[in-house]
């Protein structure tokens, strides 16, 4: 009976534990300093550029054996919040396996979350995961719902506006 209730609860706990993981992430993330933040700012403004100069193509595979890389190699930029399915994720850099463990990832060959034209940011995230909710929910999503990107500590509000 005790191992039943323990399995009963057991996505609970592991909600539970992963949004407080999430939160301290997401805090660390707001934690940079400023010239820090300038400074990866500027960096990924230069980028952004350098891909609207070449046609803005994701052209890397970035679950390539290659590319998989570690965890620690993929900067925490910020955070995904959609108020509606009450999901708030850290939101990394780039996209790998590991990333995707952890939180969402901006896609290889499409813009930084920075806003502006022409920007296109593909930001990605596991769903149906047994251990994490992520983007489990993003079905219950509809046509001007919102939400919120923290980049950098700069925060970019958009509406869904195809299903």
């Amino acid at each position: 009976m005790l191992i039943g209730l323990l399995i009963t609860l057991y996505p609970f706990y592991s909600d539970s534990l992963n949004g407080f993981i999430d939160q301290k992430r997401i805090e660390q993330a707001q934690q940079i300093s400023i010239k820090k933040k300038e400074k990866l700012k500027a960096q990924m403004q230069e980028e952004n550029q350098r891909k609207v100069e070449a046609g803005l193509a994701p052209g890397v595979d970035p679950f390539d054996n290659q590319l998989t890389g570690t965890h620690s190699s993929a900067q925490l930029i910020g955070a995904v919040h959609i108020p509606k399915i009450n999901v708030n994720v850290a939101l990394y850099d780039t996209l790998n396996q590991r990333v995707l463990e952890k939180g969402a990832g901006v896609l290889q060959g499409t813009s930084f979350p920075l806003g502006g034209v022409p920007s296109h940011s593909v930001i990605s995230a596991h769903s149906g995961l047994s251990t994490r909710r992520l983007f489990t929910d993003l079905g219950k999503l509809k046509k001007e719902d919102l939400f919120i990107l923290t980049v950098l500590g700069e925060k970019l509000a958009y509406k869904v506006s195809t299903i």
